[in-house]
């Protein structure tokens, strides 16, 4: 465990523009910390997750959104698994991928897609059979995992009468809103798979692809493949909040990156300024208000 541990800081500290001395970091001047740049967890061990349910389909989606300093979109694959008995889990296939990249993988075929410090969306979604949903959020670098439950998504879709071929497959429109964003979806009721991305559900099929309708999010089918294998939680050393908590804590670390590192890993910050200044974080921070519109904004 320990060689695991070296092993994990000496590739934290290759990847990103600071050095250390003696309990403190320093960032290079210019340099943003990018909350979606997450690092991958892999002190942790398969035979001790959490088995919930046994995977029938996987579904692949390619999920975009705005990324935080640049006037870009970032694209994220997402794998929703579906089980028999009704649970759900909605994960990056980025970090899926990079938690197993130094252990004994089921992902070789993949490994080579991904990198360290590829963008991913940092959450992971779970919905149980009573609709009870819990999220898993992981913040900057190697911040705390964020675990916090809800009661059950409710979606009032509004069955709509147009009709589309989205990505070959004849589809339906429908539209809901929910947590302050109204959405646009398309599902196809030919597949008896009743899911969807994040925590959509009840449409009479399965979601191709759904989109708010500001622009800041979207999902869009790309794969769908029989399976059986378990679905489950990764034993990770979590922090248990509230949904308001972590809401808090997550725009903290948007609005004041630096103050959040130094808060959650312990060090005292300093960033140099274009004078080779250093100030302490807190005192200047230079990616100041960092670009957040989270998925729910209510």
């Amino acid at each position: 465990m320990r060689t695991q541990r070296r092993k994990y800081i000496f590739v934290f500290l290759l990847a990103f523009p600071f050095a250390v001395h003696a309990q403190m970091l320093m960032f290079e001047a210019g340099y943003v910390p990018d909350p979606y740049l997450v690092h991958p967890q892999s002190e942790w061990k398969w035979e001790k997750q959490q088995v919930y349910d046994t995977a029938f389909v996987k579904l692949r989606y390619r999920m975009s959104f705005w990324n935080t300093a640049k006037d870009e979109r970032y694209q994220d694959n997402r794998i929703v698994f579906v089980g028999r008995n009704g649970y759900r889990r909605d994960a990056s296939e980025i970090l899926e991928v990079m938690d197993w990249k130094d252990t004994k993988t089921p992902y070789t075929d993949t490994l080579q897609r991904y990198t360290y410090n590829m963008p991913a969306y940092p959450a992971t979604y779970f919905t149980a059979p009573d609709g009870k949903t819990w999220t898993l959020f992981r913040t900057l670098f190697t911040g705390p995992i964020l675990r916090y439950e809800e009661k059950p998504a409710e979606f009032n879709w509004q069955l709509l009468p147009e009709t589309d071929s989205v990505v070959g497959f004849a589809c339906q429109k429908a539209v809901t809103d929910y947590k302050g964003r109204r959405y646009i979806a398309w599902y196809c009721s030919d597949v008896a798979v009743h899911a969807g991305p994040y925590k959509f559900n009840g449409l009479p099929g399965l979601i191709i692809k759904v989109e708010d309708t500001c622009g800041d999010y979207r999902w869009e089918l790309n794969g769908i493949k029989p399976v059986d294998v378990p679905l489950g939680e990764k034993q990770f050393v979590t922090q248990k909040s509230t949904r308001q908590q972590a809401r808090r804590l997550i725009e903290t670390m948007f609005a004041q990156p630096y103050v959040f590192l130094s808060q959650t890993l312990g060090f005292r910050i300093k960033i140099l300024d274009d004078y080779e200044n250093s100030h302490l974080a807190g005192e200047k921070e230079f990616s100041v208000n960092l670009y957040y519109s989270p998925i729910e904004l209510e």
